[in-house]
């Protein structure tokens, strides 16, 4: 028995030097694609970079913070649900509800709305199923 574990741990002790081996080449190969990230200029994501944890109020301000900090847009809130002054409208079902009034050429020109020219947000809405506006307010 004393032979079979010594047989035991001299294999463990080559597969530790082989495993030991391959984290060396792996990091070298690492080392390798950063500085060709960095002469592209490519961002590669910082150590511990692990999105499937992040919670969706995470995901909406890195989604944000993308398109404000790289883009130049504008970070616009979330405009309520029920749309204050659109009587088009029983709930906001799509993320560009908030902006129909440019879209229309209706928005103030004196009004902050009127300023963007690139904006970003993650705006809240209703999707009541099927492929568009299926619930009718009769």
């Amino acid at each position: 028995m004393e032979e079979q574990l010594k047989k035991d741990l001299e294999q463990y002790k080559d597969r530790a030097e082989t495993a030991e081996k391959k984290i060396k080449e792996l990091a070298k190969r690492v080392e390798l694609l950063e500085g060709l990230a960095k002469e592209k200029g490519i961002a590669i994501p910082a150590q511990g970079f692990e999105p499937w944890f992040w919670s969706a109020k995470k995901v909406r301000e890195t989604y944000v913070d993308f398109y404000v900090k790289k883009h130049n847009h504008t970070s616009v809130p979330s405009s309520s649900v029920i749309p204050y002054n659109d009587p088009t409208l029983l709930f906001a079902n799509a993320g560009m509800n908030q902006y129909k009034p440019i879209f229309l050429g209706t928005v103030d020109p004196k009004s902050e709305q009127a300023t963007w020219k690139r904006a970003a947000n993650t705006q809240k809405c209703i999707r009541a199923g099927g492929k568009h506006n299926d619930l009718e307010a009769d």
